[in-house]
């Protein structure tokens, strides 16, 4: 396994050079890690399970291998998955790693005339985990598949709530609609353009990093 990903499953794609379906890119911090990692995720791969006729390929950034170089590996998948699922909250445009996969979509529908007016369909899927009202432009500005705010209980005893059936029950429905993106991938390009993250700002002399 290239590393990275607990849900993808089966062989590899056969045609084009893709690997994954499906690259999640989420904030770090705050309640969406575990919220993704507990819930979203999970039960997104057991609904798109029901919906194709073989296993869904997902990447999602929860265990390297050892020794694994973590930003190589990341833009290696990115490059290597046919749709970006944006889980989308105020602090995603703060992360200059979020901005970096956001932006590698972007160029790539960009090159091939995705995404605007003639043909407005793009490669990314946003899914919201609040309000979007402190989102950029941009991000206001594409139709969003699904508002999770109402679900957002990261902690895994959710799964035993009432609320987790309507939860499940808006997966299953936004599954359904992604699944048919995944038959008809663009031809695979080697030389997509990948965006690197903007280099953090430089510790102050004689203060440790955290």
């Amino acid at each position: 396994m290239r590393g990275g990903c607990e849900y993808r499953a089966g062989k590899v794609f056969e045609v084009d050079g893709y690997e994954y379906d499906l690259f999640v890119s989420y904030r770090r911090n705050g309640n969406v890690r575990e919220w993704v990692r507990n819930h979203l995720v999970p039960r997104l791969y057991d609904c798109l399970a029901d919906e194709l006729d073989r296993d869904p390929r997902i990447f999602l950034d929860v265990a390297q291998d050892p020794g694994t170089r973590w930003p190589e590996n990341l833009a290696w998948a990115l490059q290597r998955s046919h749709l970006l699922l944006a889980v989308l909250s105020p602090p995603y445009f703060t992360s200059r790693w979020c901005l970096a996969e956001w932006r590698t979509i972007r160029r790539r529908e960009q090159a091939l005339g995705l995404g605007g007016p003639g043909n407005p369909l793009g490669l990314i899927y946003p899914i919201r985990f609040s309000d979007g009202d402190r989102f950029p432009a941009e991000a206001r500005n594409i139709q969003h598949e699904m508002i999770f705010k109402d679900y957002r209980y990261p902690y895994p005893q959710f799964a035993e709530s009432q609320k987790y059936l309507d939860f499940h029950r808006a997966v299953m429905e936004f599954a359904e609609r992604l699944a048919q993106r995944f038959d008809d991938p663009p031809v695979w390009r080697a030389d997509w353009p990948i965006e690197l993250p903007e280099p953090s700002d430089p510790v102050p002399a004689g203060l440790p990093r955290l």
